[in-house]
C-alpha cells in the first residue's frame, strides 16, 4: 500500500501541468530561509521576504519585495531590513519552471552590541540577482526554491556581500484580463452603403 500511494504522489507530481504566470494578474507571496554571510567572521541569518508584483507579461513580473533578516554572531546582534524593487522571468511552460532576476533596493539596519544599540551608519542601496525553481502546484498556487546574492554599492552595511537562499511561497490573484484603462476600444463600425 505504501508502495502504491509512492507511485501515486511521484505521477501526480511529474504530471505535465500547463501552468504559468499568466499576463495581467497579480502575484504575492512570501520566502522563509536563511542564509551565511561572509566578511572577518562567518554567521547565519535567518530571514522573511515578502513581495508583491504585477504579471506586465506571459511568466514575467515586476514587482515590490522587502526583507527582514536577524543576524547574530559574538556579542553584536543584527536586525538587517531591506525594501526594493524587483524583476523575474519563469522560464518554460510546464508546472516546474526555473526562474531568474534582478532586484535593486535600499538596506539599513539596527546593530547592538552587548544589549546596547550602536552608533554605527549603517545603511545603503543594493543590487542583486536571483534564481531558482518554481512549482505551479495549480494555476494559481505555486512554490518556489530561490537563492539570491546582494551587493552593497555605497554604504556601510557589513557585511557587503548579502547571500541567501529560501523556500516561499506564491499566489496568483486576479482575473487575468486585461484592465478596462489599458484595453483597446472596439471601433465603431461604419454604416455600409
Amino acid at each position: 500500500m505504501k508502495y502504491l500511494i509512492t507511485v501515486a504522489i511521484a505521477l501526480f507530481l511529474l504530471l505535465p501541468a500547463q501552468a504559468q504566470v499568466e499576463q495581467y494578474r497579480f502575484v504575492a507571496g512570501s520566502a522563509f530561509g536563511g542564509g551565511y554571510a561572509s566578511g572577518p567572521e562567518r554567521f547565519v541569518t535567518i530571514n522573511a521576504e515578502p513581495f508583491v508584483s504585477y504579471a506586465f507579461g506571459q511568466n514575467w513580473i515586476f514587482g515590490l519585495n522587502g526583507s527582514i533578516n536577524t543576524r547574530s554572531m559574538a556579542n553584536e546582534q543584527y536586525s538587517i531590513y531591506h525594501t526594493g524593487v524587483f524583476t523575474t522571468r519563469y522560464l518554460g511552460r510546464r508546472s516546474f519552471q526555473p526562474l531568474i532576476g534582478v532586484q535593486a533596493g535600499y538596506v539599513w539596519a539596527d546593530i547592538s552590541e552587548g544589549f546596547q544599540l550602536s552608533n554605527k551608519p549603517v545603511e545603503g542601496f543594493m543590487v542583486g540577482l536571483h534564481g531558482g525553481i518554481a512549482w505551479w502546484v495549480n494555476d494559481r498556487v505555486g512554490l518556489y526554491l530561490q537563492a539570491h546574492q546582494r551587493w552593497m554599492m555605497k554604504g556601510s552595511v557589513q557585511p557587503s556581500r548579502l547571500p541567501g537562499i529560501g523556500i516561499g511561497v506564491a499566489v496568483q490573484l486576479g482575473s487575468g484580463q486585461q484592465p478596462a484603462l489599458f484595453r483597446p476600444k472596439p471601433k465603431e463600425e461604419l454604416p455600409k452603403w
